[in-house]
């Protein structure tokens, strides 16, 4: 690994010292210049393996939440019941049931399901 490092930091630093030299580009601007490459390059590489880590353990959270969302869901029935009949009654709550539609950016196919989850956890807060 270090020796893949120090190749890599050699030939960002070649490519940044041609176009450097190819340039306007003079003085301490050149070394800061060449010196942010080689850094911003090794750290790229450094923390490539880092980011599959980070993604496994969002894939893992999201995972939790989808298990610990379906549980709570399901002790609500009772809610979604209230709600579907609401709908089915024409005694939907107006507001909710607008806000349903923006929340499913206009699909009238998802609209009674999005209405439901917010009615449901309307009464769920009583």
């Amino acid at each position: 690994m270090l020796l893949k490092l120090i190749v890599i930091g050699f030939l960002t630093f070649i490519g940044t010292y041609t176009y450097v030299e190819n340039s306007n580009i003079r003085g301490a601007d050149t070394f800061a210049l060449v010196a942010t490459a080689i850094v911003c390059l090794i750290a790229f590489v450094y923390f490539r393996g880092t980011a599959k880590v980070v993604s496994g353990a969002i894939s893992k959270a999201s995972a939790v939440k989808d298990e610990v969302s379906t549980r709570l869901n399901a002790g609500n029935s009772d809610l979604y019941a209230i709600a579907e009949r609401e709908i089915n009654e024409g005694k939907a709550d107006n507001g909710l049931w607008s806000q349903a539609l923006v929340n499913v950016q206009g699909n009238e196919a998802l609209r009674k399901v999005e209405y439901m989850k917010l009615r449901a956890k309307q009464l769920r807060r009583g």
